[in-house]
C-alpha cells in the first residue's frame, strides 16, 4: 500500500455560487475503496475549483487522515503566515494555479505566493496548456521553486507541438519540474488510452525520477457535462504499465518520485 495517487479531490458540502459544477460528497474513504485493490496507500488532495481558496474541506481530510496524505491548495498572497503553517502541519506541500480556466486564485499574484511557500519547500502547481511552457520556463529561476505540471502537460492526443515549446518542456524537466501522468480524458483520449502508452514514454528522458501517475479522481471531468461514465482505476492504471515494461520504472513513478517531493 505504499503506492501514491497524485491528484485527487474531496467534496463535502455545496460549491461555492456560480460553479460550473455541483459535485456529489467525495470522501477519502471512497476514494481508498477505488485505491486499495491496486495496492495504492497514500493520496495528494488537490484542491478543486469550485470551493476556490477555501481550502477547509481538503484541511479536514488531511488531519483526519493522521499526517497520511498530502495536499495542494489553491491560495492567495494575503495567506498568513501563521495559515501556512497550519496548512503544512496539515499536509500541504504545494500551491495549483489554473492557467486554463483561472478560477481561486488570480496567475498575476504566482510571484508572491512563490516567495511566501518557497522557505516551507513547497512547490507551484500548474494546470496548463503548451503556450504556456515559455512562461513557466522564465518563472522557474525567478521563483527558485519546484514546479509541477498537471495532466501531461496539457498535451493533447493530436498535439503538434512547435520546436520552441518542445525545447521548453524538455527545458523546463533538465531544471528540475515534475509531470504528472494523469486527466488523460481532459486531453482528447478515450479508454483504454492508447494514445497515452504511446505518448508518455518520451518524458522518461526530460523527466526521469520526476513523473508522477494521478487519478484525478473522482473524475469532475464528468461532472462538468454529460459524458458517459467515469473511467476505474484500472483504466487509468494501464497506461503506466503498457508504456514501461520494467517494474523499476512504475515503482519510480507510483512510490519513489511521490515520496520525494510529498516528504
Amino acid at each position: 500500500m505504499n503506492r501514491w495517487d497524485t491528484h485527487a479531490h474531496v467534496f463535502a458540502g455545496a460549491p461555492r455560487a456560480g460553479s460550473h459544477y455541483t459535485p456529489p460528497a467525495s470522501t477519502l474513504a471512497m476514494w481508498q475503496a477505488c485505491a486499495a485493490p491496486h495496492g495504492i496507500g497514500r493520496v495528494v488532495l488537490v484542491q478543486p475549483s469550485v470551493y476556490g481558496n477555501d481550502n477547509s474541506v481538503m484541511l479536514d481530510a488531511l488531519r483526519a487522515s493522521g499526517g497520511v496524505h498530502r495536499g495542494v491548495a489553491v491560495l492567495d498572497a494575503t495567506v498568513t503566515d501563521r495559515e501556512l503553517e497550519a496548512m503544512h502541519a496539515a499536509g500541504v506541500r504545494g500551491v495549483r494555479f489554473n492557467l486554463v480556466s483561472p478560477v481561486g486564485n488570480d496567475p498575476a499574484e504566482i510571484d508572491a505566493v512563490a516567495a511566501r511557500i518557497r522557505q516551507l519547500g513547497w512547490h507551484l502547481q500548474f494546470f496548463l496548456q503548451p503556450k504556456h511552457y515559455a512562461w513557466i520556463r522564465m518563472g522557474q529561476a525567478l521563483w527558485r521553486i519546484n514546479v509541477v505540471l498537471d495532466h501531461l502537460a496539457g498535451l493533447l492526443a493530436d498535439t503538434l507541438l512547435s520546436a520552441g515549446e518542445r525545447a521548453d518542456l524538455q527545458a523546463l524537466g533538465d531544471a528540475g519540474a515534475c509531470i504528472k501522468l494523469s486527466g488523460f480524458y481532459r486531453l482528447g483520449m478515450q479508454a483504454p488510452y492508447a494514445e497515452c502508452a504511446s505518448l508518455i514514454p518520451h518524458f522518461a528522458k526530460w523527466y526521469s525520477g520526476r513523473m508522477l501517475w494521478g487519478s484525478d479522481w473522482p473524475h469532475t471531468w464528468y461532472m462538468e457535462s454529460p459524458r458517459g461514465a467515469a473511467p476505474e482505476f484500472e483504466q487509468l492504471l494501464a497506461p503506466v504499465r503498457d508504456a514501461f515494461a520494467d517494474e523499476r520504472v512504475r515503482n519510480e513513478i507510483l512510490v519513489e518520485a511521490p515520496g520525494r517531493l510529498y516528504a
